[in-house]
């Protein structure tokens, strides 16, 4: 039975203190590697439980590539949140794009279409420069 209640664990406390480092989006492996590392006994099903958990709630966002691991950032991290992100489908690596001729394509989908994006939650899926190389040798 879910009441809508947020408890808050020390697994889920670790997890955010993880991600709050870090800078960046991290898969769930990346966290565990993380976690880890820091002495913390935190297992990977409960980080993938956990992370859904925040998810739902709304407290992490979830970016799924075309292949490879999820990746999660926190939702109130709000470096992500003006840009456009794009996603490796071969190596799952996400960039920020951060650049003027993006606002200039928001600025024309809101004029010309009247649809605002949600930039933060933006991905554009391709291949990143190191595996487009990699295919075309």
């Amino acid at each position: 039975m879910n009441t809508g209640k947020t408890y808050k664990t020390r697994q889920r406390a670790e997890i955010v203190r993880i991600m709050r480092s870090s800078g960046d989006c991290l898969t769930v492996r990346e966290i565990c590697e993380r976690l880890s590392a820091s002495g913390a006994n935190v297992g990977e099903t409960t980080v993938y439980r956990t992370l859904e958990k925040m998810a739902s709630e709304g407290g992490v966002r979830r970016y799924e590539p075309g292949k490879g691991a999820a990746v999660y950032r926190l939702a109130d991290d709000r470096r992500c949140d003006g840009h456009v992100h794009l996603r490796c489908l071969r190596c799952g690596a996400l960039e920020h794009l951060d650049c003027a001729f993006m606002r200039r394509m928001e600025a024309h989908i809101e004029k010309e279409h009247g649809f605002t994006l949600d930039s933060g939650r933006t991905v554009l899926y391709g291949l990143c420069g190191r595996c487009g190389k990699e295919i075309s040798q």
